[in-house]
């Protein structure tokens, strides 16, 4: 379901990653004995509140399942230039940016009609950012008269899942399937969630994000203005 943008990262401001408050969770406080993850969300399709909260749902429930704590911060409103401090003050590899838009920007930029997201990983297949096309979710959505939050919802743990298990992350079975059908996507259909497999490396991925973004943050380094 996904294409991959696989960019050398000259400087972590060049990507839209995740911008968290001065009251964030971070990773050096105590979040459970799951490894746990913070995904921004920044709302460009404007997806309505009601639909977005279920869709987050069911993300966090298909994480939880496999043992991964994720939590979700609201970045929408600080789009602007003059963006709020409440999502300036964190950054680095234990937190994820999740954009939600109305599609790409044409069909030069190499997407098919088909693609619902993509994943942009660097050269050494990590990731921290991540988008959702939401006029293709609700084609789905429609297709097979299935709520589109239920689309959304297993679309952004597509995409997060392959920013924590690499470009060459698609599975014969559960939610990193390449493709999926109705049956993948009704509730009570085909199994729909990450493999032991999957779960074990995502495991190991946000625990080692987790012991770096300690480090960061104990550096005290800052980006660049």
């Amino acid at each position: 379901m996904s294409t991959y943008s696989k960019k050398c990262l000259i400087s972590v401001a060049v990507m839209h990653t995740c911008l968290l408050g001065t009251a964030r969770p971070g990773v050096s406080q105590s979040a459970g004995s799951d490894p746990f993850i913070t995904v921004c969300i920044y709302n460009q399709a404007l997806v309505s509140k009601l639909t977005l909260n279920r869709a987050r749902e069911l993300t966090i429930t298909l994480f939880r399942q496999a043992g991964i704590k994720a939590v979700w911060l609201d970045c929408s409103r600080y789009m602007s230039n003059s963006q709020s401090a409440a999502c300036r003050s964190g950054i680095g590899p234990a937190y994820l940016s999740l954009r939600i838009t109305p599609g790409p920007v044409s069909t030069q930029a190499g997407f098919s009609k088909s693609t619902t997201g993509f994943a942009t990983l660097t050269a050494h297949e990590k990731g921290i950012d991540a988008s959702v096309f939401f006029r293709r979710v609700d084609e789905i959505a429609e297709k097979h008269n299935i709520p589109n939050y239920r689309i959304l919802g297993i679309a952004m743990a597509h995409e997060i899942g392959h920013l924590l298990l690499g470009s060459n992350s698609h599975s014969r079975t559960g939610i990193m399937r390449p493709h999926w059908d109705r049956q993948d996507l009704v509730p009570g259909g085909r199994f729909l969630g990450f493999t032991a497999e999957e779960a074990t490396v995502m495991h190991a991925d946000v625990s080692a994000r987790m012991k770096q973004q300690a480090v960061f943050e104990a550096s005290g380094l800052d980006l660049p203005k």
